[in-house]
């Protein structure tokens, strides 16, 4: 948590503005393991959590569906000899709230010192209905500010993205290094920052290295893989070396799948 207070995504409001501006709604919090088997956690505002029956998400609407068909950006992304994809750091917390909007979106928090401070979330909170429409509806707005000339990479803005992720092809090299760094640009014009490469042609990697801002490491730019590392890519393996898409499941006991089939049967005649 105290990274998002560093970084300025939250803040605690001192008691004079809490009476200035009186608090509308506290979001409750829990966290999730990052990955399974680690110890850390991701802080998770709930914003479907309800009380006397209502919660946050009631009142806001969700606008209307952006989001690209992930089986659309899947089959641009198999496109093209050439496959890259990357992912937008830190998405949602790239977009300020309006100051207006902030006293909905307060919580508590304990101190170390055994005390509870009111704090405030300044940015677009994962969680709360109306967020994906605003992440990208601020990309494309990315996209819409792009120069003359840069025309196709906004495009490409619009159309490749899912959620974070960016995935993209090119039939040659020189065609996907130039729209992975134009690509790059219309965004981080917008304040969102690609990271995380990962490509099928391990030269293109090379010619997005360099580009790395001094404040940030390679690794948070572009990592190169080997034979058999995996990347997961919306969901599906990725293993760019081979360029091999695969899925990994759970094989259900034949005994387990016909007892659902049957249940699922007989609620058709109940």
């Amino acid at each position: 948590m105290e990274k998002n207070f560093t970084e300025g995504y939250a803040r605690r409001v001192p008691s004079e503005e809490i009476q200035q501006k009186p608090s509308k709604y506290f979001l409750p919090q829990f966290g999730v393991p990052k990955m399974a088997g680690r110890p850390e956690l991701r802080l998770v505002f709930d914003a479907a959590a309800k009380s006397y029956g209502k919660c946050l998400n009631d009142f806001i609407s969700s606008g209307p569906a952006l989001q690209n068909p992930l089986p659309a950006v899947l089959i641009r992304f198999r496109e093209g000899a050439i496959a890259w994809s990357a992912d937008i750091g830190a998405m949602f917390s790239r977009i300020r709230l309006k100051e207006k909007d902030q006293p909905y979106h307060r919580f508590l928090w304990p101190e170390e010192d055994g005390t509870i401070s009111t704090c405030e979330i300044t940015r677009v909170t994962f969680g709360v209905t109306c967020s994906p429409y605003v992440a990208i509806r601020t990309t494309w707005r990315a996209a819409d500010d792009a120069g003359p000339g840069m025309e196709e990479a906004a495009e490409a803005v619009r159309r490749n993205i899912y959620v974070d992720d960016y995935l993209d092809s090119t039939r040659d090299l020189a065609d996907a290094a130039r729209r992975a760094e134009a690509v790059r640009n219309v965004l981080a014009d917008g304040d969102f920052h690609l990271g995380h490469w990962a490509s099928n042609d391990s030269k293109l990697l090379e010619m997005v290295q360099p580009q790395v801002a001094p404040n940030n490491s390679s690794k948070d730019l572009a990592h190169h893989l080997g034979a058999d590392d995996p990347e997961m890519v919306l969901g599906i393996i990725w293993r760019p070396s081979s360029d091999r898409l695969s899925f990994r499941f759970v094989a259900i006991s034949p005994s387990l799948f016909l007892n659902v089939a049957a249940r699922q049967l007989a609620s058709g005649f109940s």
